[in-house]
C-alpha cells in the first residue's frame, strides 16, 4: 500500500548539540490513523514540527504525498501547508472576529474558491458535525467541543493530504473529548482522510489504527489495534506507563 507520509532516519539537533530527534524512521499509509504517544520532552512535538513544514530536520528526509518537504524554501513550504496539510490545535486557533461560517471558509478562501462552491461544502459538513445552528454566529459563544469541531471541518474542507492533530482533545472535558474523537475516527473512516495525531490521552489513541511510542527522541514501540477501543486503550495505558517509567 502507497504512503501518505514517509519519515526516514530523521533527526533534530538544537544549539549545545541536545538530540531532540534520534534516526526516526516510520510511515503512514493512505487512509491510515496513526497516533504517537510519550512523555512530555519525548519529541512528539519536535516531529510533529519537522511533518508540518514548521521547522526542519537535521538529517534525514520526510515525505509527505510524494514530496521530499526538507527541500522546500519558506514560500514553497508555506505554499505546501496551505494546499497539502490540514491541522487541528489543542486551543481550537479561531479567529475570534469572525463567524463560524467565515473561519470554516479561510482555507478555501486562500485557494481562490468560489463562493458559492465555499458555502455548499460550509454547509454540508456543518450539516454532519450538528453544527448548522452554529454558522452565523462566533466562536466565543461556542463550547468547547463545538470550537474544536468547527476547526476539523476547517482542516478538512480542502481535502488535505494529511491531516495533523496536536493533542486535539488536551482543553476538552471527558464528554467533549470522546465526541471530538469519535467525529475524527468518522473523518478517517468516512472521508478516507489520513491522519497523525500527537497526544498525551490513551482515550484519545485508542481511536487510532496505530500507535506509535516515543522516548527521549526515538520510537522504543508500536502497537497496532486489533480490539475494541476499550481494550486497546487499557493496552495503550499500560504501555505508556512502561515507557514512562
Amino acid at each position: 500500500m502507497a504512503e501518505i507520509l514517509q519519515v526516514s532516519n530523521v533527526t533534530k539537533i538544537y544549539e549545545k548539540q541536545y538530540q531532540a530527534i534520534s534516526g526516526i524512521s516510520f510511515g503512514i499509509n493512505f487512509g491510515e490513523f496513526v497516533a504517537i504517544m510519550g512523555a512530555s520532552g519525548s519529541g512528539k512535538t519536535t516531529l510533529l514540527n519537522m511533518i508540518s513544514t514548521l521547522d526542519t530536520a537535521s538529517g534525514g528526509k520526510i515525505y509527505v504525498d510524494g514530496h521530499e518537504i526538507s527541500k522546500l524554501s519558506d514560500d514553497e513550504a508555506a505554499n505546501f501547508r496551505k494546499t497539502k496539510l490540514g491541522f487541528v490545535f489543542q486551543n481550537y486557533r479561531l479567529l475570534k472576529s469572525l463567524t463560524v461560517r467565515q473561519n470554516i471558509a479561510v482555507p478555501m478562501s486562500l485557494l481562490g474558491k468560489d463562493d458559492q462552491e465555499i458555502d455548499q461544502k460550509i454547509d454540508k459538513l456543518a450539516e454532519y458535525f450538528r453544527l448548522s445552528n452554529q454558522l452565523e454566529k462566533y466562536p466565543v459563544t461556542l463550547s468547547g467541543g463545538q470550537k474544536q469541531r468547527v476547526a476539523i471541518i476547517r482542516a478538512i474542507i480542502k481535502n488535505p493530504a494529511l491531516l495533523l492533530a496536536d493533542e486535539p482533545t488536551g482543553a476538552l472535558d471527558s464528554k467533549a473529548a470522546k465526541l471530538i474523537m469519535e467525529y475524527l475516527a468518522k473523518v478517517n473512516q468516512k472521508f478516507h482522510t489520513s491522519i497523525l495525531m500527537v497526544t498525551h490521552d490513551s482515550l484519545a489513541a485508542s481511536y487510532a489504527n496505530k500507535v506509535i511510542f516515543l522516548k527521549d527522541g526515538k520510537i522504543v514501540d508500536q502497537i497496532v489495534k486489533k480490539d475494541s477501543n476499550n481494550t486497546f486503550q487499557q493496552e495503550l495505558a499500560r504501555k505508556l506507563a512502561e515507557v514512562e517509567a
